[in-house]
């Protein structure tokens, strides 16, 4: 069974007025997915969901309500 990360988007990874993954985050990521599924969750929705995923190459994920 993989091992899975999950991260909140807004105000945990980065604060909810940044737009694009930081440096930092994309490394993170990077280093991560490598071993682990990495999931990204917010409640703020696909339209600033999806953009950030798109940057760091993560897949879109089904919405959770």
């Amino acid at each position: 069974m993989p091992m899975i990360w999950i991260f909140d988007l807004d105000n945990t990874l980065v604060p909810y007025t940044t737009k694009h993954p930081t440096k930092q985050i994309k490394n993170l990521f990077a280093e991560l997915s490598d071993d682990f599924k990495v999931i990204i969750m917010s409640n703020s929705g696909k339209n600033r969901l999806r953009p950030f995923k798109e940057k760091l190459n993560e897949p879109p994920a089904k919405q959770v309500v």
